[in-house]
């Protein structure tokens, strides 16, 4: 399985190949076969409906908006909190803040801002006994727009399982992050659109630590510092 959404939208539609864009090239499809089901499919509750709709577990505030009580930095990134507002630099070499406590099934909320062609990210399950952060222990929930439609995971991507669709934020104000993580499935929202989805590996079906990135620009070619914003960060566990 290389991708999976679920979206209550779309209910049918017509089909399209599409030829390329660029001028001579070409594509060939054969053996193309489609199966119509004609019974009643059965629709379940999707996780963020029920992560949302839930009442019966407790939103817990990531940080206190005062102070860095309860997060450890790593690596070459400086942060501060100042009314309210959580700033991560990346500095030379970038780094990461790195939550205390332990999470799997979760519903997470963040408002963060950024500019254009600065470099971050969510990082979520990185194993409590590690002491880096990296993409094949955690999950990193994107917030890197670089070269427009052509960076393969912008920001609202699952990378490296699911990609987004590009320009999905507003550089100049804040925006809306919605993490959803039950076991392998793991859903993104921006702006109160779904921006990916994923069933990961069974690998990543673990509990783990929640990590904020500042990341240098890794794909520009002086891959200079970036910054980021992050405020009214809240989860609410599900395990």
């Amino acid at each position: 399985m290389v991708a999976e959404a679920n979206d209550k939208r779309f209910h049918s539609g017509k089909i399209g190949l599409q030829v390329p864009s660029v001028k001579g090239n070409t594509i060939r499809f054969k053996n193309i076969q489609i199966q119509k089901l004609m019974t009643i499919a059965v629709i379940t509750e999707l996780v963020e409906d029920r992560y949302r709709s839930d009442s019966t577990h407790a939103w817990e505030p990531l940080f206190d908006g005062k102070t860095l009580n309860g997060w450890n930095s790593i690596g070459d990134g400086s942060w501060d909190v100042e009314d309210g507002v959580l700033h991560g630099y990346s500095g030379i070499e970038g780094g990461f803040l790195v939550n205390e406590n332990v999470y799997k099934n979760f519903y997470l909320t963040t408002k963060f801002k950024i500019i254009k062609e600065d470099n971050s990210g969510i990082w979520v399950r990185k194993s409590p006994d590690s002491a880096n952060v990296s993409i094949t222990d955690a999950i990193e929930c994107n917030i890197y727009d670089h070269n427009g439609p052509a960076h393969a995971y912008s920001t609202g991507s699952i990378a490296t399982h699911a990609r987004a669709w590009y320009g999905m934020i507003d550089y100049d104000d804040w925006n809306e992050m919605e993490i959803f993580a039950e076991n392998e499935h793991i859903v993104m929202f921006v702006n109160g659109e779904k921006s990916s989805e994923s069933y990961l590996p069974s690998k990543f079906n673990k509990a783990g630590n929640i990590c904020l990135q500042g990341g240098i620009k890794f794909f520009a070619e002086d891959k200079g510092p970036s910054d980021v914003y992050f405020k009214d960060m809240m989860i609410k566990s599900f395990d």
